[in-house]
């Protein structure tokens, strides 16, 4: 079934991606686009992430492992899922466990769609750089979901979880959706993300003057601030 936003003119941008980072054309580094279908009925929160893993690739969906399962669980921690009527049990699992994002809202996408730590994996400055590198080319359609997003289902929440590397990234992203009027806050990657930081993941938390902020957040709040823009 057709995701409700699918990169175009796929297969061109992934030889452009495998050229810019030197990586073999037969070597499948995505697209991957987001968790959610063209039928949703309703988006409660996007989360932006960095860009796809292997895993990822390999499914076709974003965030399916580890940081899929932070993800999860801090949206529970949060009380955005409720696990108690599915009797879920506590170890996360792709199969049983990834559909539920769908069914409660929650709208996954990434900054770059294409997996910026292929053979790089253990390199995190050489995959930051890539994601980086590749910004120019994916900033266009992530702005494009995001304003079809808006479109459809109006003023929808958008958490940005990209780790502290993609600043410049982030204020890119937040000057669009400050300009679209759509709410946003910033945390920090799912996988570096503390327990103290789980509200991060209720949009009703944003505007609590006593929510915990990471300092990335911290430093764009006030730069929006400061500039008499949209604060989360």
């Amino acid at each position: 079934m057709k995701r409700f936003y699918e990169l175009p003119d796929s297969e061109r941008l992934a030889r452009i991606h495998k050229r810019c980072w030197s990586i073999a054309d037969a070597v499948d580094i995505g697209p991957v686009n987001t968790n959610i279908f063209a039928d949703v009925p309703n988006i409660q929160m996007v989360i932006i992430c960095e860009s796809p893993s292997y895993a990822e690739v390999e499914s076709g969906f974003p965030t399916v492992c580890s940081t899929g399962s932070r993800i999860f669980n801090n949206l529970i921690n949060a009380n955005i899922i409720d696990p108690k009527p599915l009797s879920l049990p506590n170890n996360y699992c792709f199969l049983t466990h990834y559909k539920l994002f769908a069914s409660n809202g929650i709208y996954i996408t990434n900054l770059v769609r294409f997996q910026a730590d292929f053979a790089v994996k253990s390199n995190g400055a050489e995959k930051n750089a890539r994601v980086k590198q590749a910004w120019n080319i994916n900033k266009g359609f992530l702005f494009e979901e995001l304003t079809l997003i808006r479109e459809r289902f109006g003023e929808t929440p958008v958490l940005l979880a990209c780790g502290s590397a993609f600043e410049s990234e982030n204020i890119e992203v937040i000057q669009q959706l400050v300009a679209m009027g759509l709410p946003w806050f910033v945390t920090s990657h799912p996988s570096r993300c503390k327990n103290a930081f789980c509200d991060n993941y209720n949009p009703k938390k944003w505007s609590d003057p006593n929510v915990k902020k990471t300092s990335l957040a911290q430093k764009i709040t006030k730069r929006f601030t400061n500039c008499g823009q949209q604060r989360p």
